[in-house]
């Protein structure tokens, strides 16, 4: 009878820790799910805002084409337009035949980069043509 009653406590004993081993396991993963999700969800807006800054220097150097009469200004090489640390754009190289220019930009949030390629039309008025962006 005094034995019966040793084992229950000890039943008890090694049932609780074979619960809390594998309980821990799945709230360490279901953390870890968590956080891998919201790292996930940081990446794609910092492609976002890396996209956006890499159209606003389309944009500058639209805007370079279209109040400039100088020549140097369809030959802007690598000109940067930072926002701050994280945040900078390039506008790495327009290109010209005398109707076209192509505009190739270059910009980065955080650990996301984006490049854009943009072709517009510069006589008789600049008109954007097209745009493509490839992370």
């Amino acid at each position: 009878m005094r034995r019966a009653k040793r084992n229950r406590g000890f039943i008890a004993l090694i049932s609780g820790v074979l619960i809390t081993a594998i309980l821990i396991p799945l709230a360490v993963s279901a953390g870890r799910a968590g956080w891998f999700a919201r790292m996930d969800v940081l990446s794609e807006l910092n492609t976002t805002v890396a996209r956006a800054l890499s159209q606003s220097c389309v944009a500058m150097a639209l805007l370079a084409l279209a109040t400039s009469s100088d020549p140097e200004a369809y030959t802007v090489h690598n000109q940067l337009l930072g926002v701050d640390t994280r945040h900078s754009c390039t506008i790495t190289e327009i290109t010209h035949n005398g109707e076209e220019a192509t505009i190739s930009t270059f910009a980065s949030m955080g650990d996301s980069y984006v490049s854009s390629i943009a072709v517009a039309s510069i006589s008789p008025q600049i008109q954007l043509l097209s745009l493509q962006d490839s992370p």
